[in-house]
C-alpha cells in the first residue's frame, strides 16, 4: 500500500519534463498507453516494484473500475491486452495459482464478451512449454592452454609470445562480441542470474560470467606454465600489453 502511494519521476515525452507519480497511476498509464515500447518496458522491469500477485489485482481491479467509463470495453480490452502480453513476456514469475486466478478471471469476464482474447490468453497459459523451463546449452569459448606439441618444436609456453597482441585482443573480442549479441535485455532485469529460480532465465548473462572466470584461469596459467621468474615476469607484461589493446 505504501508503495503504490510513493510518488516516483518519470519523464513525459510530449512536454520534456519529469512528472511525480505513484507506481499505481503509472500502471494506469501502461494499461492505458497504445504505446508497445511502453507496456514492454515495464513489463520487463515490474518485478523491481511490485509481485506478480499484486499486479494481477491492480489489472482486476482497473478492469472492474472501467464499466462505468463510457469508452468501457476501448479501456477493458486495453487492460486485457496487457494481461496477454504480461503472461507472454513474463510467464516465468506466474506459479500455479495465479495461472488458476488468471484462468478464472479471463473465464468470468473475457469469454462472452470478448471470445478471440479469452482464446488467445487461455491458449498461452496451456503452453506447457512455458511453465516447464529447460537448462539452456550455452557453452562460452573455453581458454585452455593446447595439449599439443606446436610445430617448428615451440614449446607450449612460449606460444604467446608468437602472437602479436594485436591479433590475440582482436580474436578475444570475436568471442565476445557473439556473445553480447545474443544477450536479450529481459536477462538483465532483477539480476535473474544470482536467483536459483530464474537461473535459466539469463543463459547469455551466465556464459559472459563463466567467460570471465575462463579468463582469469587463462591468465593464471600462462604465468603458471613459465619455467623461471624472467619467463613469467614476460609472459605477464605480454598480458599486460594485451589488456591495454583490449582497452
Amino acid at each position: 500500500k505504501e508503495l503504490f502511494q510513493t510518488e516516483r519521476l518519470i519523464l513525459n515525452q510530449d512536454v520534456n519534463r519529469y512528472e511525480s507519480v505513484t507506481l499505481y497511476s503509472l500502471i494506469m498509464r501502461v494499461v492505458g498507453s497504445s504505446d508497445p515500447l511502453m507496456r514492454d518496458a515495464f513489463i520487463d522491469a515490474y518485478n523491481l516494484y511490485i509481485s506478480p500477485n499484486a499486479l494481477f489485482e491492480i489489472f482486476k481491479e482497473q478492469f472492474y473500475l472501467s464499466k462505468d467509463h463510457p469508452d468501457a470495453q476501448i479501456f477493458q480490452v486495453r487492460v486485457a491486452n496487457t494481461l496477454l502480453h504480461w503472461i507472454k513476456r513474463d510467464f516465468h514469475d506466474l506459479d500455479s495459482e495465479l495461472v488458476e486466478a488468471i484462468v478464472q478471471f479471463t473465464k468470468t469476464h473475457l469469454q462472452t464478451n470478448f471470445p478471440e482474447l479469452h482464446k488467445t490468453i487461455a491458449t498461452e497459459l496451456e503452453n506447457e512449454t512455458h511453465f516447464h523451463l529447460k537448462e539452456s546449452s550455452v557453452i562460452p569459448p573455453s581458454f585452455s592452454v593446447p595439449l599439443y606439441q606446436p610445430l617448428g618444436g615451440t614449446a607450449t609456453h612460449q606460444l604467446l609470445f608468437y602472437c602479436s597482441e594485436k591479433v590475440i585482443a582482436e580474436q578475444m573480442t570475436l568471442i565476445d562480441i557473439e556473445l553480447f549479441r545474443q544477450l536479450d535485455r529481459t536477462e538483465l532485469v532483477g539480476i535473474k542470474w544470482n536467483n536459483p529460480k530464474y537461473l535459466l532465465l539469463s543463459p547469455h548473462v551466465r556464459a559472459l560470467l563463466e567467460r570471465h572466470e575462463h579468463i582469469s584461469s587463462w591468465v593464471q596459467t600462462w604465468i603458471i606454465l613459465q619455467p623461471t621468474i624472467t619467463e613469467r615476469k614476460r609472459i605477464i607484461q605480454k598480458l599486460f600489453n594485451i589488456a591495454k589493446v583490449l582497452l
